[in-house]
């Protein structure tokens, strides 16, 4: 079975840091109780801004498409996710591409 990753940059004020990383926390600790969840990592951009585009960086590996469409779709998530996605700049579901 393929797992879909979800790729979710953020853009982030350094004022804003410890916001955007408590807020994020609390989504983290949802979507790993949710089924079909496997991994998260988040990823902090480096401080030159020619080699990085965002400021942070979600990589989630799913199950499958449902399962994560599920988890999102929760009103609860919905709350909880409301201020970590001011920072959004649009999530990204893939799979692994083989040549």
């Amino acid at each position: 079975m393929e797992h879909m990753t979800l790729i979710h940059p953020f853009q982030v004020n350094a004022e804003q840091e410890q916001h955007f990383l408590d807020c994020w926390k609390k989504v983290d600790e949802y979507m790993k109780k949710q089924k079909g969840f496997i991994s998260t990592s988040l990823y902090r951009g480096l401080s030159h801004p020619k080699l990085a585009a965002f400021s942070f960086i979600n990589v989630a590996l799913w199950e499958n498409n449902e399962a994560f469409q599920l988890a999102v779709s929760n009103d609860n998530f919905m709350l909880l996710a409301k201020e970590v996605l001011t920072f959004s700049r649009g999530p990204g579901l893939y799979n692994l591409f083989t040549n």
